[in-house]
């Protein structure tokens, strides 16, 4: 699918790489700031980066954001399996792009908040899964939308204090 991909980015108009570019910069959460040198790039070096980014993107569809919902929600999750799908999901939540981020959703922010909930009920042997559940609540805050999701659900901030 890559190489489909990226031969349809060959053969994509001007046009079409310009909007596709500009689809890109948004969903890397830059500020208008960041994207004006972009923009002043040559089309051959725009289609270059839609290349590169569409391989990204095709790379991380193994874990999706409904990956890691599901394995957090399963009950027989060893408290190691635990940390080390948190401790991804960050990676995760701070690498991928906005539009990962944005799917990973309220969905995802409930399950966070359910691990973090989950670690305050245990022992001590449970701090590093709480840390790690803070950085990514972190990585979600860290645009509008997820911000703007952390605010509307009604137990975030109280488990956060």
């Amino acid at each position: 699918q890559v190489e489909e991909e990226g031969w349809n980015i060959e053969k994509m108009s001007d046009n079409d790489i310009m909007d596709e570019f500009e689809k890109m910069l948004e969903n890397m959460n830059l500020n208008e700031e960041k994207k004006e040198p972009l923009r002043l790039l040559p089309l051959s070096k725009k289609r270059d980066m839609l290349q590169m980014n569409s391989k990204q993107t095709a790379r991380n569809r193994l874990d999706s954001p409904t990956d890691y919902i599901q394995y957090l929600s399963s009950p027989e999750l060893s408290l190691q399996k635990k940390y080390s799908c948190v401790e991804s999901l960050r990676v995760a939540l701070t690498n991928n792009s906005l539009e990962w981020v944005q799917d990973f959703g309220q969905k995802g922010l409930k399950q966070v908040l359910s691990v973090l909930q989950e670690c305050f009920r245990n022992d001590s042997s449970w701090d590093k899964v709480q840390h790690e559940c803070i950085k990514c609540l972190k990585a979600i805050m860290n645009n509008k939308v997820g911000l703007k999701a952390m605010f509307e659900h009604k137990d975030a901030l109280i488990l956060l204090a």
